[in-house]
């Protein structure tokens, strides 16, 4: 997804955010800015998901470590 007006975005988002993208990745145009951050966006919601699996793995594991221990009291 690529915004359409890049000034709207850069407003709506705003300026010293986008302005860390160009620091970091030492780029001054704002299309590569914007496309950073959208990238960045993509990277954040693979990990959300890989992190929710993660989350429920541990918690059945738990959950079963713990119903075996206190199961045989």
């Amino acid at each position: 997804m690529r915004p359409i007006h890049t000034h709207v975005f850069e407003n709506v988002i705003s300026k010293p955010r986008l302005n860390s993208y160009r620091g970091y990745f030492a780029t001054k145009d704002i299309d590569e800015a914007i496309g950073l951050y959208m990238w960045n966006c993509e990277l954040s919601a693979c990990f959300s998901m890989l992190l929710s699996f993660f989350e429920i793995a541990l918690r059945n594991n738990i959950h079963y470590g713990m119903s075996q221990y206190y199961s045989q009291g």
